[in-house]
């Protein structure tokens, strides 16, 4: 088979550690890029950048292996669609003719006998013993009654489960340790999988499983998992037996529940489960305290138990686009959490003890149910974006903008504000954008912006606004100024 160079842009990268980034980076909007390298088993400060770009040399054909670094490995391409059959439309009509001779009828049957042409369905090639047989063609006939073409071959490709056999094979005699079939269009892993004892990476991504062999619980060695974007309901028990698998990617499937199998992968630093179905998140997931790396983003979650206040490992969760109502007060326990996503959900309040996640640097809320914010809040003083757009807040806490010193961001819209936010002119120091339409504020303060010496982008449209302040003349630095639908 001839060699030919992965170029499909959704292909993830050969290199082990560039794979690894590319999940961090694809799968979730908001998980810290920096946590790739953990995943990696890397330190993020000393780890090198990697190309997603693969050089010529590295392309090759099925079940070829590819020596990047240090890590052998057996990548599978994508299943390509069969090539166009050669295909022979015959319209047949009959047009007897009283006034044929019958020497001419036995001339043209034996014309098409000798030409492939048909008869009545029937398909005749020229039968020379001398010659190769021909090669196997897919023929589509036209009854005369008939507007479309019935195929008379199956055009299934069949070598995939071949291919994929043959790459196993492959990868025990040479003892590969990642093994990427992903996009291969499979409905089962064949057992032989067990093989592959050596194996530190597996991708499975975007197949048509609907179930993981049990044995899969042989690779021992396993350390990353990936099976998103398959029709899985479940995990065999027997992957209780990885103990060292580190990253485990469950997106884009059919679970309604957490299987109980991953509450016991105790090794387990990184775990996607986004786009699924699941209901409810179990106290058990306190056993998974060496989780740096937690995605619930859009399922059908309603509560979090407290128990998420022992995952003291926590960097990055997000739970967006669920339904939760409520946020555990032993949320403020993740004092490691760096990037907490809660939007699109139905949360009307937060506990007081998110003031002690003093190391948050971006907080989703938006498009909730928030009627206020506890004051605890400006103890995140590294938060960079605040965006509480479309709630029901009408007031912030005194100070809690000026106490968010490293602020660039400030949205507001789609509440129910009258006035600005108190704080003065000290709360807009380090701040580029800030939105608050669609509310109901009917005046900017004079001087409110006189220490905004970084707005550029200032959104009042769709407010009650009569008038504007005297000093604005002094707004040199904003260049984009939206006072649209009021009442100046």
């Amino acid at each position: 088979m001839a060699s030919r160079r992965a170029t499909t842009p959704n292909r993830f990268p050969r290199s082990s550690s560039a794979n690894t980034e590319r999940i961090a980076n694809y799968c979730d909007d908001y998980v810290p890029i920096g946590l790739a390298s953990a995943m990696a088993n890397s330190d993020p400060s000393t780890g090198s950048a990697h190309s997603n770009h693969e050089s010529p040399s590295s392309s090759r054909s099925i079940g070829s292996l590819s020596h990047q670094s240090s890590l052998s490995s057996i990548t599978v391409p994508p299943t390509l669609p069969p090539p166009n059959a050669e295909h022979s439309h015959h319209s047949l009509t009959a047009t007897a003719a009283a006034a044929d001779s019958a020497s001419t009828s036995s001339a043209a049957s034996r014309s098409a006998a000798n030409t492939g042409v048909m008869s009545h369905s029937h398909v005749s090639f020229n039968d020379d013993q001398s010659a190769k047989p021909p090669p196997t063609r897919h023929v589509t006939v036209l009854q005369p009654d008939q507007n479309k073409p019935k195929p008379t071959g199956s055009r299934r490709q069949t070598a995939n489960a071949f291919d994929i056999a043959k790459a196993i094979q492959k990868g025990k005699e040479e003892n590969v340790k990642r093994f990427d079939v992903s996009k291969s269009q499979i409905t089962q892993i064949p057992s032989s999988i067990k093989e592959l004892v050596c194996l530190v990476e597996l991708y499975l991504y975007q197949n048509k499983l609907a179930l993981l062999p049990a044995e899969i619980g042989f690779l021992t060695e396993l350390q990353t998992l990936g099976v998103s974007e398959n029709s899985l309901t479940g995990l065999p028990d027997s992957l209780v037996n990885l103990r060292k698998l580190r990253v485990l990617d469950l997106r884009h499937n059919k679970l309604n529940d957490i299987p109980p199998v991953v509450y016991q992968l105790t090794s387990l630093n990184t775990l996607f489960l986004r786009f699924n179905r699941i209901r409810q998140v179990e106290n058990d997931i306190q056993a998974l305290s060496a989780l740096t790396t937690l995605s619930l983003r859009e399922n059908k979650i309603d509560t979090l138990p407290p128990a998420i206040g022992r995952l003291v490992n926590l960097v990055g969760l997000d739970i967006s686009y669920n339904h939760l109502k409520t946020i555990p007060y032993d949320i403020g326990n993740c004092a490691q959490l760096q990037s907490l996503d809660l939007q699109h959900n139905e949360i009307r309040t937060l506990p007081a003890s998110i003031g002690n996640l003093k190391l948050l640097n971006r907080l989703g809320l938006r498009y909730n149910q928030l009627e206020s914010l506890p004051q605890t809040l400006s103890n995140c003083s590294q938060i960079q974006e605040f965006n509480i757009e479309s709630n029901n807040v009408t007031l912030l806490p005194d100070g809690l903008l000026s106490s968010l010193v490293n602020l660039s961001s400030i949205t507001l819209s789609r509440n129910k504000f009258d006035n600005f936010p108190m704080g003065g002119p000290m709360q807009f120091r380090s701040v580029t954008s800030l939105s608050m339409e669609l509310n109901q504020v009917k005046n900017i303060p004079y001087g409110i912006f006189s220490r905004a010496e970084c707005l550029s982008k200032l959104n009042m449209s769709i407010n009650q606004l009569t008038s504007l302040p005297l000093d604005i003349r002094t707004w040199n630095k904003i260049v984009e100024l939206n006072l649209g639908t009021n009442q100046v």
